[in-house]
């Protein structure tokens, strides 16, 4: 079943390669107004996009031993829109993993003499919505 991502809904992190440092795991913020699902506004793609630039905004990661200077920016996200649910002429988000595309500086193995640059660093993340409501017919 369809399942529409809201404010407040929680949402896991994963890099293709590595891992982000801290782990971040966050919840969508919803600034357009005008679509509630239980109580809560409902997100369309530009909440999602906004909550994953605040997020991936230079945050730090390591990659097996490249530990020192590494960051991952935001730089696209697929999402998966609704086909018959609009919220103020936008189309809402329903749940899905979302696809995000990373501008990255690579890692440092700074134990080598010089220290060198990670040569795979990350280039996608994986953002997997939860805490979301339920449709009972189809978007």
């Amino acid at each position: 079943m369809p399942e529409l991502i809201t404010a407040g809904a929680g949402f896991i992190v994963e890099l293709d390669k590595g891992m982000l440092v801290p782990p971040n795991n966050g919840q969508v913020e919803v600034t357009t107004k005008g679509l509630l699902s239980k109580g809560a506004e409902v997100a369309i793609q530009a909440d999602i996009e906004a909550t994953l630039k605040k997020m991936f905004n230079n945050h730090a990661y390591i990659n097996g031993s490249f530990t020192t200077g590494g960051t991952v920016s935001y730089a696209s996200c697929t999402v998966k829109l609704a086909t018959k649910m609009g919220k103020k002429g936008e189309v809402v988000v329903i749940n899905d993993k979302a696809e995000c595309k990373l501008q990255t500086v690579p890692a440092q193995d700074v134990t080598k003499n010089p220290p060198v640059a990670d040569p795979n660093p990350p280039t996608t993340a994986t953002v997997t919505f939860n805490n979301v409501q339920t449709l009972f017919h189809s978007v």
